[in-house]
């Protein structure tokens, strides 16, 4: 199977995850970052702090577009920029 054909199904399987959350009201955005690696965000509630966590949904480029997750405080995110940007 070419790149271009799995980046294609990585992609629709973003797409499919994207209904599937914003069926239950959950926003998302699908972006390309990474040279071309299909990213899915969408910010979850946290149940236990009132927090928002933002789950990241990635179709890897680098690993023939193998789906990986990841679950990230936004606070530590934001601190983590402010840090970055020296502010």
């Amino acid at each position: 199977m070419t790149n271009t054909a799995k980046k294609t199904i990585a992609m629709a399987k973003l797409v499919n995850l994207a209904s599937a959350l914003e069926a239950v009201g959950i926003e998302t955005d699908i972006m390309e970052i990474n040279g071309g690696s299909p990213l899915l965000m969408a910010d979850l509630w946290n149940c236990e702090d009132g927090s928002t966590i933002r789950l990241e949904v990635c179709a890897d480029s680098s690993d023939n577009y193998a789906i990986q997750t990841a679950a990230h405080p936004i606070q530590d995110i934001n601190d983590y920029l402010k840090e970055l940007m020296g502010l």
